[in-house]
């Protein structure tokens, strides 16, 4: 299973000796120590990748603006499945526990940073053949319950042509603060 967090990619070299255990602090030490980038540049990339990809898999989303998708309540589950899937199958698929393939953690990011992050990771995932993917978006503890990235999520679920279904986690696995997520398989064009 690839974990993929954005910024930078924590793990034991990278840790400065001298850490504590807050979260936040390794998190910022790890910002610090990014090239001189700005955030703006990093989100031209990531939105010149995914435009790249999108026109590849033929899947166009729209510009993101402020205001573009509304905050979910943190707390709501979300679910959907095509109606292709029986309630057989999506008992299978969804069967705890689900194990992905690939899980993105939205957690730091920013609205205008988590869209193209989104739609890439999924477009990627699918081009590599995945067919269950996490994307963790939070509950919205900072933002008084209501979660933007879980909007965003939902709002690009929604419109990737490639999804089957997707629902909030298990409550052992991020419950609300997570979706599951269960691509079609990738045929090459």
């Amino acid at each position: 299973m690839q974990v993929y967090r954005n910024r930078h990619y924590m793990n034991s070299k990278n840790i400065p000796p001298d850490h504590d255990d807050d979260e936040d602090a390794l998190w910022q030490s790890a910002f610090d120590r990014l090239p001189d980038e700005s955030v703006d540049d990093f989100c031209d990339q990531l939105s010149t990748k995914s435009e790249q990809c999108s026109e590849h898999l033929g899947v166009y989303y729209p510009a993101y603006y402020a205001g573009l998708c509304e905050p979910i309540s943190g707390h709501s589950d979300i679910q959907y499945a095509d109606p292709s899937l029986s309630i057989q199958a999506l008992k299978k698929i969804f069967k705890h526990p689900f194990n992905p393939d690939q899980t993105l953690d939205l957690h730091h990011l920013r609205g205008h940073e988590a869209y193209p992050s989104c739609q890439l990771f999924l477009m990627e995932s699918f081009r590599q053949g995945h067919r269950q993917c996490r994307l963790v978006c939070g509950k919205g503890h900072h933002s008084a319950g209501q979660s933007l990235l879980k909007g965003i999520c939902v709002f690009i679920l929604e419109r990737t042509p490639f999804v089957l279904a997707y629902q909030s986690s298990h409550r052992q696995r991020g419950s609300t603060g997570s979706i599951d997520v269960y691509l079609k398989k990738y045929s090459t064009p």
